[in-house]
């Protein structure tokens, strides 16, 4: 049998590729993230880096806001739904990212429909 091996494109860098998505899905589109965490859960979300290149802004009201570009729009809803935020988050945009949340919540119901 003969082994195969990889053959990455020329100026590719593997680092790069990765920051770009939210987790391991990678095909869909780029989205620019703003999500805020209730005062409630602002601690927590401080030590969680939720994106390599996450900017995070600590507000007068004690909301946390952390904001990315990436792909992973599935990963990131999945993330969203956590335990620890829920009733605590607020997707601030963009609107497609509310709409994958709301499509998570729709295929949730079925499990008691």
């Amino acid at each position: 049998m003969v082994a195969k091996t990889f053959q990455e494109r020329e100026g590719w860098n593997f680092k790069e590729w990765s920051e770009q998505s939210f987790g391991v899905f990678h095909g869909d589109a780029k989205l620019d993230v703003k999500i805020r965490f209730s005062k409630d859960r602002a601690d927590r979300a401080k030590q969680i880096t939720f994106h390599p290149q996450q900017k995070t802004e600590e507000l007068k009201d004690g909301t946390y806001r952390v904001s990315f570009s990436a792909r992973g729009h599935r990963e990131m809803v999945w993330e969203l739904m956590h335990p620890d935020w829920i009733g605590h988050v607020r997707i601030e945009a963009p609107e497609q990212l509310k709409n994958e949340y709301l499509k998570q919540l729709d295929r949730a119901k079925a499990a008691i429909e």
